[in-house]
């Protein structure tokens, strides 16, 4: 059963001492761990992985053998500002002084969920902005008016006085055209050819 899981697995006999021994594996922890574990069996979870010395995770293990409860965890490794491995950990009492730690790989889940959080922060971000840029524009007396592509997309409250237009009706217009007055007087205009504008 445990060399057919897709699941990796560790088994741990705990000794009178505290000394967590590595009994067992399957091919399914070597391949998630991309390391031979054959070499392993008989040392201390220390000594077998000592990037786990002074965790929370040997404790973690010692506890569920003692008390019989069992323990999940997620853990996440990082590396160079982005996620290198993670792995859901399960760990649980099947037998007298023995524990079976049964690992699932997260990574391309907490990859997804880190990219999705840091666009949402992003946009978070952006919005805000948009947010004080508006104030901003909002507040000033000077006539503004902001276009994309040659159609006017956005202006503030000085720039629709002057022109007599509401947002609506300016917006979309063309930049390039004659913005008439609603009294039909010609306010601005914009040379097609040279790109400078009179008003």
């Amino acid at each position: 059963i445990a060399e057919a899981s897709p699941l990796g697995l560790h088994f741990y006999r705990l000794e009178g001492d505290g000394r967590l021994i590595l009994t067992g594996y399957n091919q399914a922890a070597e391949r998630l761990f991309a390391s031979e574990h054959r070499p392993l069996i008989g040392r201390t979870i220390e000594e077998a992985f000592p990037g786990l010395a002074g965790g929370e995770l040997p404790e973690a293990y010692r506890h569920t053998v003692r008390s019989g409860e069992n323990w999940s965890a997620q853990k996440v490794d990082y590396e160079g500002g982005g996620i290198r491995g993670a792995y859901e950990v399960h760990a649980f009492r099947i037998g007298k002084d023995q524990l079976a730690a049964m690992f699932l790989d997260i990574t391309t889940r907490k990859q997804v969920e880190a990219a999705q959080g840091e666009r949402e922060r992003t946009e978070r971000a952006l919005e805000s902005s948009e947010e004080r840029f508006r104030a901003l524009i909002g507040s000033t007396f000077d006539a503004i008016m902001i276009h994309d592509a040659g159609a006017m997309v956005e202006c503030n409250a000085a720039f629709q006085e002057l022109t007599g237009w509401g947002l609506e009706e300016l917006r979309g217009l063309n930049s390039i055209a004659i913005l008439v007055h609603p009294d039909d007087a010609p306010l601005v205009v914009e040379a097609a050819n040279s790109g400078t504008a009179r008003s």
